[in-house]
């Protein structure tokens, strides 16, 4: 099998058209008496622009693709790419979020991750091949 590196930036999807809030619900301000609306998630919304989730939300988006496709093969996952980088997220950290539940739910769900979906999502240590080698 071939491996085809390439730099992520290279899969970037453009950015900038409105969001879908059903696609971000942590982008939602929850009122001041009421839990956040990333509560629920095991995500904390970050403080003063800092987000929780390491690496690049490209990044993210490519792992969470790669095990979809159950391959490591970035062009056979390519179609994945395609049709995710279609999602309008409120930032870059929301669409970090967002592809590390989907992440969990997939790898909690294949049975290859223990413990619940949210335990992932709340582990700082999880993350695909693409964001801790910071590129494919």
């Amino acid at each position: 099998m071939l491996l085809l590196l390439l730099p992520v930036t290279a899969m970037t999807a453009a950015l900038g058209a409105p969001l879908d809030p059903a696609l971000d619900p942590v982008s939602r301000p929850a009122p001041a008496d009421s839990p956040s609306a990333s509560e629920g998630s095991g995500i904390r919304p970050p403080a003063h622009d800092a987000c929780e989730v390491p690496g690049k939300a490209i990044q993210w988006q490519v792992d969470y693709c790669l095990f979809r496709s159950e391959t490591d093969d970035v062009i056979a996952a390519q179609p994945c790419m395609d049709r995710e980088g279609t999602r309008r997220f409120s930032s870059e950290c929301a669409r970090k979020r967002h592809y590390k539940h989907r992440l969990c739910e997939l790898q909690v769900g294949a049975g290859v991750r223990e413990g619940s979906i949210e335990q992932c999502v709340r582990d700082p240590e999880f993350s695909g091949r693409a964001v801790r080698n910071d590129g494919v």
